[in-house]
């Protein structure tokens, strides 16, 4: 018979720092069939990007474009100094595509990844390169906006409402990484707050800032991402187009994943998207785990099954809070579930054997 154990304190899986890696985790496997890891890509630098399938059919990057260099291999040309960066704004309809690190500090280059002006992904301005890796390009403006309403249609808003106006969605949380914000205590749905809480829908958005196409300067690392569309232009016969953007705090507009429009050459991080139609996800993430369990959704119980643990394994159930309901050591690697005692709704178990996994289960 199973031992349970309800002393928090005396059960050696949650560490402090476990604790806060598991809760960090949590919402982002509350909604897991919304999204799973691709195979990832590499561009002509030969860095590596994790990517990201949606149910939609997309596969996006995971991570801010980082390359130096066109596909072809043609170099971007780098521009280092804040005069340098304005004066190919002038005049004003200067076609200058260019990129730098935020500051020209190459250690931004891992976490945030290049600043390009528009320019450089647009094949009309730059002698008909491209800047993704082959098989990918700038998200048009109808691509982010087909991303965008599948994660509200999935739940993925602060308050799971479902307006996808741009400046309405409520999106900001679920699309912002957990680390790099800078901290705000005052809104409780804005990346700055509670920032485990954050990356539901996967895309780890982070605060890259920009470099202002007037005056060079590089400024907002640690407030605010953006990230191009591929739209020529936003204002007719005007040097400007949009762009995607995340804010910490300070503003309503934080709580969104909004869109605006800037200058073309303006330094914004590039995110890039897959040019097949169909990514191919299928089924349920957790078919990718090693524990296996049935039925979910279930009713009363749920069979959990770790076959690697022979001897048994710790399991724990956890509210969609983060509150941990129970603790149990199994005694054989196969453990019924009982949960007629608990309401209806999403919660997060964990499985420590060999290895620890976390997955939800949904009691209907």
């Amino acid at each position: 018979m199973a031992k349970f154990n309800f002393e928090k304190k005396t059960f050696q899986l949650f560490s402090g720092v476990f604790f806060l890696l598991l809760v960090s985790q949590f919402t982002t496997l509350l909604h897991a069939q919304v999204w799973q890891p691709g195979s990832g890509v590499m561009d002509i630098d030969g860095n590596q990007y994790p990517t990201l399938l949606y149910g939609n059919g997309q596969e996006w990057m995971g991570e801010n474009l980082r390359t130096t260099k066109y596909t072809d291999g043609t170099p971007i040309t780098y521009i280092t100094t804040d005069a340098d960066w304005m004066s190919q704004s002038v005049p004003m309809y200067q076609v200058t595509p260019a990129f730098c690190w935020y500051e020209n500090d190459t250690l931004n280059k891992p976490i945030y990844g290049g600043l390009y002006s528009w320019y450089v992904t647009d094949p009309g301005s730059n002698g008909g390169k491209t800047v993704c890796p082959t098989g990918w390009h700038v998200p048009h403006s109808t691509e982010w906006n087909s991303l965008i309403d599948y994660l509200i249609v999935n739940g993925m808003t602060y308050d799971s409402t479902t307006n996808a106006n741009p400046y309405l969605n409520k999106l900001g949380k679920a699309m912002a990484d957990t680390a790099y914000w800078v901290q705000d205590t005052f809104w409780t749905d804005v990346p700055g707050n509670e920032s485990f809480l954050n990356n539901r829908a996967g895309f780890t958005g982070r605060p890259a800032g920009t470099r202002g196409w007037s005056d060079g300067i590089c400024t907002g690392i640690g407030y605010y991402g953006t990230w191009w569309d591929s739209d020529t232009n936003y204002v007719p016969n005007m040097p400007t187009t949009t762009y995607r953007m995340l804010i910490y705090s300070a503003q309503a507009d934080a709580r969104h994943f909004s869109k605006f429009w800037a200058n073309k050459m303006t330094g914004c991080p590039i995110r890039c998207v897959k040019d097949s139609a169909s990514t191919g996800m299928q089924g349920s993430i957790q078919n990718h785990f090693r524990v296996k369990y049935y039925p979910n959704p279930f009713s009363t119980q749920i069979q959990i099954t770790d076959p690697d643990a022979t001897t048994g394994f710790y399991l724990s159930l956890l509210s969609a809070n983060g509150k941990e309901i129970l603790n149990v050591k199994t005694e054989s690697s196969s453990y019924l579930l009982n949960t007629s005692d608990l309401l209806p709704g999403v919660y997060l178990v964990v499985v420590k054997g060999k290895t620890t996994e976390f997955f939800k289960i949904v009691k209907e």
